[in-house]
């Protein structure tokens, strides 16, 4: 245990502006996935599933949406090539979600935009409103290349880009497990503690020394 940190909780950070309802908030790990999958997409856009949550929440908002596991699904790359999903991809998810146990449902899609802008075309409007008709479904592009990334929500066919998402992101707080079980704060007050004690017994020493070589060998005190 000597070193490593514990995890004492979560914190949520704001990327871009916070907006009105709905919230939508991504598991860090999940985000930097989708990152990572979108830079890899050099030609032809590629994507998949996102899967999380829809939690009730006790305020004006009403819900958040939690976005828990990305889901990619592999297409033939082509330079020319858009990504398309499927009613058959649509339940063979669901139907793997339902047959695990899991609590854990399709709360939207994502797809990358190597090159050409986070948005959506008319294309992956109509693909959304298909399969995604709930209003808190989600759609996610990614531009990697620009560093773009742009997260849209439909409500009775009125689309609209939401300003702002947030990043659950464990929080290991300040204190740390050391060898002795103490926090870096008593340990750093300890150091100076011995170090303040081997000054004091050096200037001791010192001073002793000092006074035996002025005193000559009758004056030295018994």
């Amino acid at each position: 245990m000597n070193g490593e940190r514990s995890v004492v909780g979560v914190r949520r950070y704001l990327i871009g502006q916070a907006g009105p309802f709905p919230r939508v908030v991504f598991r860090e790990e999940v985000f930097n996935q989708i990152d990572r999958f979108a830079q890899e997409q050099t030609k032809g856009e590629q994507g998949g599933f996102l899967v999380g949550k829809k939690r009730n929440l006790k305020s004006l908002e009403e819900y958040e949406i939690l976005v828990e596991q990305f889901l990619p699904l592999t297409r033939a790359k082509g330079a020319t090539s858009r990504f398309d999903l499927t009613r058959d991809d649509f339940l063979a998810v669901q139907h793997s979600l339902q047959a695990s146990g899991s609590n854990l449902r399709i709360v939207g899609w994502v797809h990358s935009h190597p090159g050409f802008g986070a948005f959506l075309s008319n294309f992956d409007k109509e693909l959304h409103e298909r399969l995604f008709p709930r209003p808190w479904n989600i759609a996610y592009v990614v531009d990697a290349q620009h560093s773009d990334r742009a997260l849209f929500h439909c409500v009775d066919g009125n689309w609209r880009e939401m300003p702002g998402y947030y990043i659950l992101r464990p929080d290991y707080g300040e204190r740390t497990v050391t060898l002795n079980g103490f926090s870096p704060r008593w340990s750093r007050i300890l150091a100076l503690l011995l170090i303040l004690v081997v000054l004091v017994g050096a200037g001791v020493q010192g001073y002793q020394w000092l006074s035996n070589r002025s005193l000559g060998p009758d004056e030295v005190p018994s």
